[in-house]
Formats: structure tokens, sequence, C-alpha cells
């Protein structure tokens, strides 16, 4: 990941904002997702609903990568360190400010 990636910690998660790396990873599906998340990726990965997207995440953040934070997030468990689903923003927001969010989509464990 370039630089220090954006991190939200809970007492059970971490939520992490996707970079044009972590995004690219995951786009490709090759496994280098689950070494840059330091995290176990489980083999339904990803939910079926970002399967077309994420290539368009990874996109995005290449063309402007100081958007991290307004397009994927990542949660992963802590204990054990397991990827369990995904969430985050279209994008950063517009000229009125609105931004919709998307919902978390549970990975199936």
């Amino acid at each position: 990941m370039q630089g220090s990636p954006i991190k939200i910690q809970t007492p059970r998660l971490e939520l992490i904002a996707a970079d044009a790396v972590l995004a690219r990873a995951d786009a490709q599906h090759n496994g280098t997702l689950a070494v840059l998340l330091a995290c176990d990726v489980p083999p339904s990965w990803p939910p079926e609903v970002l399967l077309d997207v994420r290539d368009h995440f990874a996109q995005k953040l290449e063309e402007s990568p100081g958007h991290h934070g307004w397009w994927n997030w990542y949660a992963v468990q802590k204990n054990p360190r397991v990827l369990v689903g995904s969430g985050g923003f279209n994008g950063p927001p517009d000229a009125f400010r609105h931004r919709d969010p998307r919902l978390c989509c549970p990975a199936r464990l």
C-alpha cells in the first residue's frame, strides 16, 4: 500500500480504506489482497454484488489516488484475521456535498 492507509479500529474489526494498490489486488483476485490486508480471504470473496465494480474502483483510485476513503473499504475481523465484508461510497462528494453510501456486503465464511 502507498503511504499509510486510512484505518478505523473497533474492538472486533479493522476497517481499511482501499487505495489503488489494494483495489487493483482485489480486482485481480490473485491472492495479493490477502497478503496486503494480512488476513485470510475466504474462497467466497468477492461478494456477488462486487464482481462487476472492483475494476472500476481500482481504475478510479489509480486516476485519483487522493480519493482513497471515498470508494471501497474492507472490513477485517481481528481474531482470527479474516476479511468479512466491504462497504464504502461511490466516490467523493459532489458540489452539494452529497454522497450515497454503499451497504456493507458481508462475505460468506
